[in-house]
């Protein structure tokens, strides 16, 4: 599956934030003012920890997700609180246990719906490997317990970026760590985010070379393909140079050919709430961007 991801920065009370994002099936082309999905402003789907979700903001996602994958889209639900709820880190202030019932209660509304991708966590960073990765089990222990049969994304530490895989400046490697990932129903994917910018941040619109994606990649899909397992993108970017939009459409390209370890991608991204950003897909005055232009020439079949 393959898409994009529209979300705006969540607000400082402590809540679960959300993101949505469209998909299609790998190999095929998105109609992003179509299947695009997604409010993801941080609106309060469980105001307080262990306490019933918002009865109202359930009832918008629900909603949305039932809209988008009756068409045929798959959902991505994506805790993006980057493994805080507040101020409070997961693990620490915030007992594990937390952040599992949460998702216990996630799981129940959608476990009917097979379109419907959990992804547990946007870029868990600054806190122990092994935390995260006790974290990451009990939320599949929770969601499995709900009788979730659901495709689960599950990304690394650090930021989650492909180029730091194997690093250990954020503690044990992802590399390492995430190998102790365990699902019953052995149906999870490891989430990497990578831009193609100098940092690999996202936030300069200058793109290191047309080859850069590609490169920060290769070492994840290695590692795939070692031990077995299947990888989903989550998260790349570029802005629209010429070099960028080539950066853009290698890694597209990429992955496409190693669909044997890759489930899909989402780029980032997309919305009403990006507005201007240099890296949004979101339409300017009618019209694609070129960043949009240079996915969609890639992209083999269109689900219009």
């Amino acid at each position: 599956m393959l898409g994009v991801q529209e979300y705006a920065c969540a607000p400082k009370t402590p809540i679960w934030a959300r993101l949505l994002c469209g998909c299609a099936p790998l190999g095929q082309r998105l109609d992003e003012r179509r299947r695009r999905a997604g409010r993801g402003d941080g609106r309060r789907l469980q105001p307080a920890r262990n306490q019933p979700l918002n009865a109202a903001e359930l009832n918008r996602l629900t909603t949305t997700v039932n809209t988008l994958t009756a068409k045929g889209a798959y959902v991505v639900l994506d805790v993006h609180n980057y493994a805080r709820y507040g101020t409070g880190v997961v693990g620490a202030e915030i007992p594990i246990a937390d952040f599992a019932e949460f998702w216990g209660r996630l799981a129940v509304e959608f476990k009917g719906n097979a379109k419907v991708v959990f992804a547990l966590m946007n870029e868990p960073h600054d806190m122990p490997t092994e935390t995260w990765i006790e974290a990451a089990n009990a939320a599949i222990v929770s969601i499995r317990a709900a009788g979730a049969t659901n495709l689960i994304l599950v990304p690394g530490n650090g930021w989650s970026g492909a180029h730091s895989f194997d690093a250990t400046f954020y503690g044990t490697s992802n590399a390492e760590a995430l190998l102790k990932i365990a699902d019953p129903k052995g149906y999870v994917a490891f989430e990497v985010h990578q831009h193609l910018d100098e940092d690999s941040s996202g936030k300069s619109p200058a793109c290191v070379s047309e080859t850069i994606g590609v490169e920060r990649l290769q070492g994840f899909t290695a590692w795939l393909r070692k031990h077995r397992k299947k990888g989903f993108l989550g998260e790349f970017s570029g802005g629209s140079s010429a070099v960028c939009l080539k950066a853009i459409a290698n890694v597209a390209i990429y992955l496409e050919q190693n669909k044997d370890v890759y489930v899909g991608w989402t780029y980032g991204a997309a919305g009403p709430s990006w507005k201007s950003y240099f890296t949004s897909l979101e339409p300017r005055d009618g019209a694609d961007t070129p960043q949009m232009i240079s996915l969609q020439a890639h992209l083999s079949v269109s689900t219009r």
